[in-house]
Formats: C-alpha cells, sequence, structure tokens
C-alpha cells in the first residue's frame, strides 16, 4: 500500500472585514488539502449546526475532519457567511496536518462585536468539495445556570421562553427572578415568584408565598405530588404549568397536579436537576457518573447512582461499548471525549429504549421498558424481549436467540462466546449449520483442501478465538460470506439474521469451490446450507461432463465419479461407449481438487495458453498412442474440436506401420495387389464390364489366350482379394485388415481411408482400386466394441472366417482326394492340413484359390492347445502377449513341427527373436 498523504491547512489569516455591509460575505479558503485521488472527499463534521454567543464574546466550532484517501490530489475547503460584527479565526494556529486515514480535530471559532445587540444571526457555510454544512450563530448573552430555553434545548412556547427576544413567554429569567437579599428562604429563594413579562404569559403561581427552609430529601419544602394539588407553595413547582403530554408544560411537579405523578416526591430536585446547566436534567444524574470524559460523564448505569434500581450496571458498559463502534468507530469510553457526546450517547440508548430520556414515564419506579431496533437498521420495527426478573433477552443483534440465564444473561457475568448468537457448529447433526460447517472444516480425507473460517468467512478475523471480529462485518444484519475462497456475490442467503440459509453455489458468479470445474456455474445451484448432499460430485459437476470433448470420454457417472486408480483400471467402457474415469486425466491428487484451477497431468496436456485451456491438447496419453511398448504418443486434436470419424490414423498408422503391421496388410495381403500367374506374369486387372479378355499369357501351345470371364456381380477382377466371386457370392482371396486378428475390436474389412506408408496421406491405399466409378468403397473401418479399444491391452482375436488366398505358390502332386476321400497334397503335409484347394491351380479365369479348412479362429485354438495341453482356455491364449508369438496356418503351422519356430511378431533385429524364414510363410522346397 503507499503511504498516505496528509491533508493540510496551512498560511491562513483570518480578519475582521468591516465594510459597512450587514451580511458583506467574507470567504475563508482551507487551501493545499491533499489526500488519495480527486473524487474522494474527506468526512468533515461538526459538533453543533447551532450555537449562541454574547456580544463581546466568542464560540467555538469543533470541526472534524477525517482523511479517507491515499495519494495526493489537493482539496479546497471553504467557509463563508461572516458578516459585519462577526469575525472568525483558527485558534490552533497553521498549518495544521491531518495524516491520510487519520482523524483530526480544529476550532472554528466566531467572534462577535461588543456592541452587536441580541438575536442577530449569522449564517456561516462550510463547504468541501462543493458540499455545504450550514451553521448558525446567535448573538444571546447567555448564564448557563439560567433556567430557559436556551439552556434546556427546549421546544415548547415557540423555543425561546425566558430569554430576552422578542414575545419570549414569561418575559427573559435573570438571577434575580428567584433569587434577592434578605429573603427569608434559604439559598435567598425570593418569598414570592413574579412574572418578568406577563405581556407573554404568567406564571401559574405568580406572586404566591414560597416556602423553601430546608433542602434536604423527605423535606416538606420539596416537591410532592402525592395525592395531588391544585396550588402550591413549594419552589419549583410555582412556575410549572401540568400538560400531561410535556408539550406546553411539565408532568411531574406542577402547580396544579391532578393526581400524584409518583415522580421523586420530596426528593432534592438538584440531585438529577443541576443548578450549573440551568436545572436541565442530567442522564448521569440518576444513572452512570462513574466515568468523565472531556465532553460528558458516561450516561449507562455503572452502579455509581445512589438509586441502584436506576444503575443497575448489567451488561450495559459491553452494549455501549459495542454500539460505539459499530456507529462511531471509537469504544465508549472514548465517545466521552466527543463533542458531541451526550447526543451520540442517547442515540446509542435509542437502540434498545425508545426515546431515552422523553418517554412518558420516564424517571417513575420500575425496571426501564425496552425496545430493541437493529443497529444496522435503526428504521425497522422494533421486536425482541427482555425480561427483567432474570435478564434473559432476545433481539435481532443476538441473531433472534435467547441468552438465556445463568451464563449470558443479562445480570450474569459469563463472558460472551460465539454460540451465544450462532449456531455451535460443533454440533454436527444431521441436517444442521453444524454438520455442513463440520464437512466443510474435514474436507481433506475426500476433497483434498483443507478449508479454514477466513476461507469463505472474513479473512482478518482471528477465527481461533471467541474475540468479537473488529472489522465492521461484525452485527451488521448481513451474513458475511467473503473470503479467501468466496466472495460476496456468490452467496445467495438472506441477510436477515435466523432465517432461512442459502447457497453457496448459486450466486452470481460460482465460487472455487462450487462449481463445474472450468469456473462456470454448477449444475445444483439450489444447494441450502445446512443440508446433506445426495451426490458430492454430480452437485458441482455434471454426471457425465458435456462440455468440450468430456462426452467423447465419459459416458456415465458410474465411471465418472467411480474413482480408482490412473489407467487401465478407470476404464468403465462399454461395446458402444467409451467411459473412462475423472482420475485418467485428472490424477488422484486430492490436493489439485477444489483449488480453482484445472489440474490435467499424465497425459502430456498444453494447456493452450493463448487461445484458452479448452483449445489444449494431449501429446502423451497412453490413450491416444500407438499401442507400443515402448509407447509412441501422438497428440491429440483440441480438446474443444472433434475426431474425425474413422481415424485410425489419429492415434496409429492406418495402415499401421510398427511390429508386423507392413508385413501382414501391405506386403502380404495375400497378395492383394500383386499375384502370380503361374506361367509368366501377374494376373491382370480386368474390369467388370468386358466379357472377354486378351490375357497375354501362353499356355505352352504358342497362342495368347482369350477367355470369357464368369462375372455374375459385376466386381472388377483383382489381382489377389475380391477376384471372382464363388457361387455363395463372397470374394476368392481374403482381404487382410485390422478384423482378421483383432475380430473382438473390428468386425469389418472396409477401410476406406487406409493410406500407405510410403504414400501422400491424401492417396489412399484402397482408392487405389476403389476408384467409386466403377468399383465402388465399401466404407470405412470403425471399431465394434470399445471395451477391446483403448484398453491398455493388445486384443488379439481372430476372425470366424476362413481365410482365402488365391497366391497358389505350388502346384507340385496335384490337389487330389483318394479312394478314402481324404483330400490333399501328397507330399507336402503342411498344405494339407493348412489348406484346400478349389478350381485347381491358377486357373486363366481367375477362379482358382485355397481355402482354410476350419475358420482361423478354430484352427488357432487347435494348434494352441495340441501344443500346450493343459491350458484350459487356449482360445484366449494362442497370442502370446507376453512372446508376441502365434501359431496359425496362415503360417503353415501344424502340431509337433520342429524344423520351424513360431513367427514372431515384433521385427527380430530388435528382440533377438529367431529370423524369419521363407517356410515361416511358404511350404517348403519340393522332396
Amino acid at each position: 500500500m503507499s503511504e498516505l498523504t496528509p491533508i493540510q491547512i496551512s498560511n491562513i489569516n483570518w480578519g475582521h472585514l468591516a465594510l459597512g455591509a450587514l451580511f458583506l460575505p467574507m470567504v475563508l479558503l482551507f487551501h493545499g488539502l491533499s489526500y488519495a485521488a480527486c473524487g474522494i472527499a474527506p468526512t468533515v463534521s461538526l459538533d453543533s449546526t447551532a450555537k449562541y454567543a454574547a456580544a463581546g464574546d466568542s464560540v467555538d466550532y469543533l470541526v472534524t475532519i477525517t482523511n479517507n484517501a491515499v495519494g495526493g490530489c489537493d482539496l479546497d475547503l471553504s467557509v463563508s457567511g461572516d458578516a459585519e460584527s462577526f469575525s472568525s479565526s483558527l485558534p490552533d494556529g497553521t498549518p495544521f496536518t491531518v495524516p491520510g486515514g487519520a482523524t483530526e480535530t480544529i476550532t472554528l471559532r466566531v467572534a462577535v462585536d461588543s456592541d452587536t445587540p441580541d438575536w442577530v444571526t449569522n449564517t456561516t457555510t462550510l463547504s468541501v468539495e462543493g458540499v455545504d454544512n450550514i451553521v448558525t450563530t446567535t448573538v444571546f448573552d447567555d448564564n448557563p445556570l439560567l433556567h430557559n430555553s436556551i439552556n434546556l434545548g427546549s421546544v415548547k412556547h415557540g423555543g425561546n421562553w425566558g430569554t430576552t427576544k422578542a414575545g419570549s413567554k414569561y418575559g427573559s429569567f435573570t438571577c434575580q427572578t428567584c433569587h434577592v437579599k434578605g429573603s427569608t428562604n434559604i439559598k435567598r429563594i425570593r418569598n414570592s415568584i413574579i412574572t418578568p413579562d406577563d405581556s407573554s404569559g404568567t406564571l401559574p403561581g405568580d406572586s404566591q408565598p414560597v416556602v423553601f427552609k430546608s433542602a434536604e430529601n423527605g423535606s416538606a419544602d420539596m416537591g410532592n405530588d402525592t395525592g395531588g394539588h391544585s396550588t402550591s407553595d413549594r419552589v419549583c413547582e410555582v412556575c410549572h404549568t401540568y400538560d400531561s403530554t410535556g408539550a406546553n408544560g411539565v408532568r411531574y411537579h406542577a402547580y396544579n397536579m391532578p393526581a400524584d405523578s409518583g415522580h421523586f416526591n420530596a426528593s432534592d430536585c438538584i440531585g438529577c436537576h443541576k443548578h450549573k446547566t440551568g436545572f436541565k436534567a442530567s442522564c448521569s444524574s440518576c444513572h452512570g457518573g462513574g466515568t468523565a470524559g472531556a465532553q460528558s460523564s458516561n450516561f449507562w448505569p455503572d452502579g455509581s447512582s445512589a438509586n441502584a434500581e436506576n444503575d443497575t450496571p448489567g451488561r450495559h458498559l459491553a452494549h455501549m461499548d459495542a454500539l460505539a463502534q459499530i456507529k462511531y468507530g471509537m469504544n465508549a469510553v472514548a465517545l466521552l471525549n466527543d463533542m458531541a457526546a451526550s447526543a451520540k450517547q442517547t442515540d446509542l440508548c435509542s437502540y434498545c429504549h425508545d426515546t431515552p430520556g422523553a418517554d412518558a414515564d420516564h424517571a417513575e419506579p420500575g425496571p426501564a421498558e425496552t425496545a430493541f431496533y437493529p443497529v444496522w437498521d435503526k428504521s425497522a420495527a422494533s421486536s425482541g424481549s427482555y425480561t427483567s426478573g432474570d435478564g434473559n433477552c432476545t433481539n435481532l443483534c443476538h441473531n433472534n436467540r435467547a441468552t438465556g440465564v445463568g451464563t449470558y444473561g443479562w445480570l450474569d457475568s459469563g463472558t460472551s462466546q460465539c454460540i451465544m448468537c450462532h449456531n455451535n457448529i460443533n454440533v454436527t447433526t444431521a441436517g444442521t449449520t453444524g454438520a455442513t460447517h463440520d464437512r466443510h472444516l474435514n474436507l481433506a480425507s475426500d476433497f483434498g483442501p483443507t478449508l479454514g473460517c477466513d476461507d469463505c468467512h472474513d479473512a482478518t478475523t482471528d477465527w481461533s478465538s471467541n474475540s468479537t471480529p473488529d472489522n465492521g462485518l461484525h452485527i451488521n444484519g448481513v451474513l458475511n460470506i467473503a473470503g479467501d475462497k468466496i466472495a460476496d456475490d456468490e452467496y445467495t442467503g438472506t441477510s436477515i439474521p435466523g432465517a432461512n440459509f442459502g447457497s453457496c453455489s448459486g450466486g452470481v458468479n460460482p465460487n472455487v469451490c462450487h462449481n463445474d470445474g472450468s469456473m462456470s456455474a454448477p449444475p445444483a445451484r439450489t444447494y441450502v446450507w445446512g443440508s446433506a448432499l445426495s451426490n458430492d460430485c454430480a452437485s458441482c459437476h455434471l454426471a457425465v461432463p458435456s462440455s468440450n470433448a468430456h462426452p467423447t470420454h465419459v459416458a456415465s457417472a458410474d465411471s465418472s465419479y467411480g474413482g480408482g486408480t490412473p489407467w487401465p483400471a478407470g476404464n468403465n467402457s462399454t461395446a458402444g461407449n467409451y467411459d473412462f474415469s475423472c482420475v485418467n486425466c485428472h490424477g488422484t491428487t486430492r490436493a489439485n481438487h477444489l483449488n480453482g484451477a484445472t489440474t490435467i497431468t499424465g497425459v502430456g496436456y498444453n494447456d493452450g495458453t493463448v487461445d484458452g485451456i479448452a483449445n489444449g491438447t494431449c501429446a502423451a496419453a497412453v490413450c491416444h498412442s500407438d499401442g507400443t511398448t515402448p509407447v509412441n504418443y501422438t497428440e491429440t486434436p483440441a480438446w474443444n474440436a472433434s475426431f474425425t470419424a474413422g481415424a485410425c490414423d489419429g492415434c496409429h498408422g492406418n495402415i499401421p506401420t510398427t511390429a508386423g503391421h507392413p508385413q501382414h496388410v501391405l506386403e502380404v495381403g495375400f497378395h492383394y495387389n500383386a499375384i502370380y500367374s503361374g506361367l509368366e506374369d501377374f494376373l491382370p486387372v480386368v474390369d467388370s464390364d468386358a466379357a472377354t479378355v486378351d490375357q497375354g499369357l501362353d499356355d505352352g501351345d504358342g497362342n495368347p489366350e482369350v477367355i470369357t470371364l464368369s462375372n455374375p456381380a459385376g466386381y472388377d477382377q483383382l489381382r489377389g482379394h475380391g477376384g471372382n466371386l464363388v457361387s455363395d457370392g463372397t470374394p476368392t482371396s481374403t482381404v487382410v485388415s485390422c478384423n482378421v486378428c483383432h475380430f473382438e475390436t473390428i468386425t469389418v474389412n472396409t477401410n476406406d481411408l487406409a493410406t500407405y506408408a510410403d504414400a501422400d496421406p491424401d492417396t489412399r491405399a484402397c482408392a487405389e482400386c476403389h476408384d467409386d466409378s466403377v468399383t465402388p468403397r465399401l466404407g470405412i473401418a470403425r471399431i465394434a466394441d470399445q471395451r477391446k479399444h483403448v484398453n491398455g491391452a493388445v486384443n488379439v482375436r481372430f476372425f470366424d472366417e476362413k481365410v482365402r488366398s488365391k497366391a497358389q505358390v505350388r502346384n507340385e502332386n496335384a490337389y487330389t482326394v483318394d479312394s478314402d476321400g481324404e483330400a490333399g497334397w501328397t507330399k507336402t503335409s503342411e498344405l494339407t492340413n493348412n489348406w484346400v484347394r478349389f478350381n485347381g491351380f491358377k486357373a486363366l479365369d481367375g477362379s482358382s484359390y485355397d481355402e482354410q479348412p476350419d475358420t482361423l479362429h478354430n484352427m488357432a485354438t487347435a494348434y494352441y492347445a495340441a501344443e500346450n495341453p493343459g491350458d484350459p482356455t487356449p482360445e484366449e491364449n494362442y497370442y502370446s502377449t507376453a512372446e508376441k508369438t502365434c501359431m496359425i496356418s496362415c503360417h503353415l503351422w501344424e502340431a509337433g513341427r520342429v524344423d520351424k519356430a513360431p513367427v514372431h511378431w515384433v521385427d527380430n533385429a530388435t528382440d533377438g527373436s529367431a529370423p524369419l524364414m521363407c517356410i515361416d510363410c511358404h511350404s517348403r522346397l519340393p522332396k
């Protein structure tokens, strides 16, 4: 914080201007007042807006200036209105400094010329930054001992009775009105009192005898209303006219009292009505008075008065301290030094007592009436109750809670604690505010952060003690929900103490704890403090988050909030939907929860700082990798972007280039684009609309062969898969695609988006032949069971089809069927056991093909079971995840074969496995 810059009032020369005009203004300029910033004026107050001064004398106005500002900015304070016969001065001298943030008092003195007549009035305007404060000085030679409207502050009879002003009721009271030498009464009280000026009214006991022989309590000479009376010879009563309302007379001790008022009969009036104040009653005369300040003694009962009934201390001082602090920024004792101490004390009393000192039965016997007003809104209707017998008190300031008796009651001495007014948060019964507080204060085990009181409430308060907060936020009629983690506009609770509580998550803005994870409004915006949450996670987050790519990754609340550990345990995917747990991307570190940040860990997240977190990408997520070990990661699309349907190459190549993928899909593919004719060249590609074709081949007779094609479905004659269709409508060569080895994951062989590894990405492998002009593309590859994809495992499961091949690399000992019905190649068992031939060897019409005797899955299961007779689930283990080998008919495997090892999936050059041999894919050389 920058240094507070003081206000300076400097080098002012005050003088009297006598320019012959009665109200010629004199402008007094306070210049050089600097404060924080222009437009933030200091607070200026006066001890009174109207005072009296005798001719030839002066009166002081006390000006309090509070510098509210920080920094540098000049402010002008001007005083105008001094007329002829009046002059002002600044007795405190110059320069006068008010430090930034501080409050100081200066004296503005207005002097009156000695020849100025009474009742001349001067109006002075104190202007601060254009805001005027008007004070009026009236000339009147007053004496504080005199009993008149000025000294009593009375508005009766026009507000000028007993003064020299023309038309004053009864005329002007002087010392001689009541006192004279030679009187037979004590204290020189006249034997009879005569109205000074009966032209404007006559005293009720005018010229009547006055008897005043004793001033002791109990004397018959003191005022006594017992039984009532129509006349009186007692001092004071001879001058008082009775008025039951008090508006134009008195209610007690009048000349003519219709009944007993019960107001301190036969008691010395001076006990309360001091002569030095013109007999104006002083509050501290009957209660209080034990502490004297510069401006007043205390009014609150403190046990100092002889009349204990009026002066029971109770908890008056504690309440006056609290009220003074809230209202005036000082404690009650400091208030006694304030220039308006009397008025301010009376104001504070009025929060618990209606019109203190002016109520109709004030000073009568019995307990004081109470009427409680909230300190934050004096205009509100009074409420609450007080039991005088035991001191039990209930009111809005106490949160409408009864103090009870024995500890916190008005007459008790127990130290006040928070639970006197607030719910005890240590009582954690379900459905109470204590239960909810307890949940928040013990979050660490479930939600990560450790919260303290200052996270939701004022951070400057010492919440470890029962001391009253000294921050202006206590007893203010507002549920102050504003701390380190929540702002005052994030709580919708009512401001009326004792009413229903509100919601922390339903305010104008979501707070750092209650939001949907992206600082947007949480779904449960009606959560009420003191009520339990039915679903802890879904109260802040959607059961299935809907933002950005969440719906692609999360499908159910059970998965999202199911806990668990990161990948792959947090995977609850179904056949139709990916369904991952929050922990896969957000981790399990509880300290990263409820921290106002989106924590993404373990996936190489680039948070998209330039464009916002939704534009970020993952660059090290095992989910988005090529499935190999060690992992090769692929950077994902932006979190708020869509993943292209069928884009297998978004994570691994399509066609994959790792391990044995190229050999199976590109190089082998059962020679999808290069089948040897068996004579002298590759089989040609023949368009489907050709009825005959010159093969360009010679079968040995020296003539090129021209044949008629049988192509009922209109398919092109391809050099490999597809080929001529057999009678059941299926192609004569198997399309080797992902589905052949990963049949649980993908069940179709179509893959229009397949790309050669060494080709332009825009050149698709399938599009080489399937150009859609004649031979249509058949669709993109799609995941059939998402449980078997992105699951941290290599799911090898061969398809339930018989593999067909047109390669037919061998024609040794023509495939025959013997007399026992056994078919096969008589000299090559691996062919006999693994393949059945149809339509001969490389027929010129392309109809020849070989086919496995059983589905690939069944044959692999059988081979593995034969080699591992003790394995109970050969159908699940024929691919060795650890050794990365498989025994299938594609590799001409047969049980008991000893001249070759199972083919290894990974490149032998990197893993040390046996090198590939010709017989791993082809039959042995002829014997």
